[in-house]
């Protein structure tokens, strides 16, 4: 299999060519996206437990 460098390489010496690149770039952003969704949820877990514990100790 041939090397590309990168994304201009991929883009134009792949064989599957911009459709390729693309599909590569998506499963990327994709993953971020579900990366910053899952630490989202997690950090409004978080302040919740937080306002819940916070609130015990002052009643």
């Amino acid at each position: 299999m041939q090397q590309h460098t990168d994304f201009n390489d991929l883009a134009n010496r792949s064989a599957l060519g911009v459709d390729g690149l693309e599909r590569q770039v998506q499963a990327a952003v994709s993953k971020i996206q579900e990366m910053h969704q899952a630490r989202d949820v997690q950090q409004t877990q978080q302040q919740e437990e937080h306002k819940a514990l916070v609130k015990r100790k002052l009643s």
